[in-house]
């Protein structure tokens, strides 16, 4: 018997899934690669920052209380303050910018989900009952945000 023939497309083009994450990305998320692409980079200033404060106890430790070199304290203690000032912001930044990105990505979905029931058959209406509509559209938008 034979095997049969391997499909033409890769497996990942072929699910129903796969069509959909394109069609959403380049619609609500790709006009938001700016603001993507400076959450990303506050993100990782934010990592550095994490890493740079794991780097700042060393001397801590070293000179300021195994040496007792109290000169060393004051800079150390300035670099800490500066390390953990840097990172807040970024982390700020990053937060905020992630959360404009996600809830402007669900206004369009919204927005592009009402504007699609306002021109929908009457006989849509008839099949669907209005309360469930709401619940479908408030669920469906809620657990995107989430």
């Amino acid at each position: 018997m034979n095997a049969p023939a391997p499909p033409d497309k890769k497996s990942y083009e072929m699910t129903a899934a796969w069509p959909l994450i394109k069609r959403t990305a380049k619609t609500y998320i790709l006009p938001r690669t700016g603001t993507l692409v400076n959450a990303v980079l506050l993100m990782i200033l934010s990592a550095a920052m994490t890493g740079a404060m794991a780097k700042l106890m060393e001397p801590v430790i070293d000179k300021v209380f195994t040496a007792t070199n109290k000169e060393m304290l004051w800079a150390v203690a300035l670099s800490v303050f500066a390390v953990f000032t840097i990172r807040g912001f970024a982390t700020y930044g990053h937060t905020i910018l992630m959360n404009k990105v996600v809830q402007r990505a669900v206004s369009d979905i919204q927005r592009d989900m009402f504007g699609h029931l306002v021109y929908s058959d009457l006989a849509f209406f008839h099949g669907n009952q209005s309360g469930q509509l709401m619940s479908r559209f408030i669920a469906d938008t809620a657990l995107i945000r989430s």
